[in-house]
């Protein structure tokens, strides 16, 4: 469990591991359980929020950012910065992941779209999920279950897409924007955006890491 910590939340990081460590896993260890017998019985206890998307220039909405949320008594609510790192290297995440898909592309489509037409959904892409061998296929096969226009539709590449080959991620994303999908570089700042992805990948959108606009309003 220490070593777990040290290379999926401390980045390699030394990690001191005691009783208060021990206790601490330990409820992890039960929530993890609980998250996937929720996942197993229809992702009980998940739900959708929707960040809105601004114009900055017309102040206008004009999309919104999927999250994915969850909250199971007697836990309560548990923060998806926790949830999705422990279940990203587990198997039931890609249920999740298909889960969250249909659920939120469902939601613009027969809510928002027939409104706002050119509406864009961004929704988080894990490398988990690129890797999997039929990834493209139930990709495709949901929107088309849903029917929903592949053009209102943005991943988002998330920080651990680094872990991935390359090419292969070059190709996927060659492959994605055909359909006519668009793809956003998440957390651009940090370690895993560095310029030279933006030269060698096909990128519609970056989303600047909030550490460099948190304060933008008070800039002189």
């Amino acid at each position: 469990l220490g070593l777990d910590e040290s290379i999926h939340e401390k980045h390699g990081e030394l990690v001191k591991f005691g009783n208060d460590n021990y206790i601490n896993n330990h409820d992890r260890i039960v929530v993890i359980n609980t998250l996937r017998n929720c996942i197993n019985d229809g992702c009980k206890g998940f739900y959708m929020c929707y960040q809105p998307i601004v114009n900055a220039n017309t102040e206008k909405l004009v999309g919104a950012e999927t999250l994915v949320r969850w909250n199971m008594e007697p836990f309560g609510n548990i923060s998806p910065g926790d949830f999705v790192a422990w279940l990203e290297n587990d198997p039931l995440f890609y249920d999740l992941s298909y889960w969250i898909m249909k659920t939120s592309i469902t939601a613009i489509k027969e809510k928002v779209l027939p409104i706002m037409p050119d509406f864009l959904l961004n929704i988080n892409l894990s490398y988990m999920q690129l890797e999997r061998q039929n990834f493209r296929t139930e990709l495709l096969r949901i929107i088309d279950e849903v029917g929903y226009p592949p053009k209102n539709l943005c991943l988002e590449l998330t920080e651990r897409c680094k872990l991935l080959d390359e090419s292969f991620l070059r190709n996927e994303m060659i492959f994605l924007k055909s359909k006519g999908i668009k793809i956003a570089l998440d957390d651009f700042g940090t370690g895993f955006s560095a310029l030279e992805l933006l030269i060698t990948l096909p990128i519609d959108a970056i989303k600047i890491d909030r550490s460099f606009v948190m304060d933008i309003e008070n800039v002189k």
